[in-house]
């Protein structure tokens, strides 16, 4: 069983996603390649940030990890699961991009919003 499924457990079903981050982070548990618990990294930096803001997949990794290097090419995994599902958007240098097929830095934010008709 992953470590943040096991501390969900714990604290609970009364907890969301950030919360359950929060506690793991605080009892410095060593959280690597939980998919949920790097969701919930990726989409809090976006809430925090909004929509005029980016930031680099790496930020996720630092929250839920202490070596958090060899969990970059999961976080990207997980970056392209959102996008795909329109949660995410991804540049390089300014320019549209896919976290599984750019190579090099990419920044990460919030979608744009779609005018209503």
């Amino acid at each position: 069983m992953r470590e943040a499924v096991r501390m969900a457990e714990k604290v609970g079903p009364r907890l969301g996603q950030r919360e359950i981050l929060q506690r793991c982070l605080q009892e410095e548990q060593a959280v690597t390649d939980d998919d949920e618990v790097i969701r919930a990294a990726l989409m809090q930096l976006a809430s925090e940030r909004g929509s005029g803001s980016t930031f680099c997949p790496s930020e996720a990794a630092k929250r839920v990890a202490k070596n958090w290097r060899p969990l970059m090419p999961r976080v990207r995994e997980v970056a392209a699961t959102l996008l795909d599902a329109g949660k995410l958007a991804c540049t390089q240098r300014g320019q549209p991009a896919h976290p599984q097929t750019t190579r090099g830095a990419i920044r990460l934010k919030v979608p744009p919003s779609k005018p209503s008709r």
